[in-house]
């Protein structure tokens, strides 16, 4: 291998290295990260679809197994999988639906974590109020709305620190179909859900109010 061939390699597998970590939950480690690989590709003139290859395995993992899956927790699901770069899909085996998140590697990491403790997060918070509200399910799905928008107020404070705005359009998009020609491949077609409920207002707009509280950074707070 000559200089020019090692050194186009160095660079693609720091390039690679550096996007993985932008789906950190850390926010600073994020967006430093980001920012860093988005240079890098402007700098040496090379797109998102130059370095993906055979080497950046996508991965699924089991998400969780329910009997039912609850509203809340689809748009949980639904929230967490844009802000990590990954998908889920819903396989339903026997009386049970087993949800299987799908990513890279380290995508598929943050966002099982994520999800578990803001899965957790919202069941002890709507257990701690239930005597007090006129539907969990509703009260449930208004904190999902407020973590939500957490999610994509971070998004775009990275946005923000970004000089290659498109850039990061860019690695959204290769990251979905990334994700899906996986899902097809082994899976074929598949089947968008219809997730929608009707909300108690009372109850989703103390929801929405609690769920402002809720941190999303991956780890139970001492509230």
């Amino acid at each position: 291998m000559n200089n020019e061939n090692l050194k186009s390699e160095k660079l693609i597998n720091k390039i690679k290295k550096l996007l993985a970590l932008s789906s950190s939950p850390n926010e600073s480690e994020s967006a430093a990260a980001l920012l860093k690989a988005t240079e890098l590709l402007a700098k040496n003139e090379l797109r998102i679809e130059d370095i993906r290859d055979e080497c950046s395995i996508i991965k699924e993992n089991v998400l969780d197994v329910v009997s039912i899956i609850k509203p809340w927790e689809e748009k949980l699901i639904s929230c967490i999988t844009k802000a990590t770069f990954t998908e889920v899909l819903v396989l339903h085996i026997k009386s049970y639906e087993h949800l299987r998140i799908i990513g890279r590697e380290s995508n598929v990491i943050t966002a099982k974590v994520l999800y578990e403790y803001l899965q957790e997060t919202i069941r002890r918070k709507a257990k701690l109020f239930h005597e007090c509200i006129d539907d969990v399910e509703s009260f449930s799905l208004g904190m999902v709305e407020s973590i939500k928008g957490k999610f994509e107020q971070r998004l775009a404070k990275e946005k923000e620190k970004v000089a290659n705005k498109k850039q990061i359009v860019i690695i959204e998009k290769g990251s979905k179909k990334e994700n899906m020609d996986y899902v097809k491949r082994k899976y074929g077609k598949t089947n968008e859900r219809d997730n929608w409920y009707g909300v108690d207002e009372n109850s989703y707009g103390l929801g929405k109010s609690i769920g402002k509280k809720i941190s999303i950074d991956g780890q139970l707070s001492s509230e």
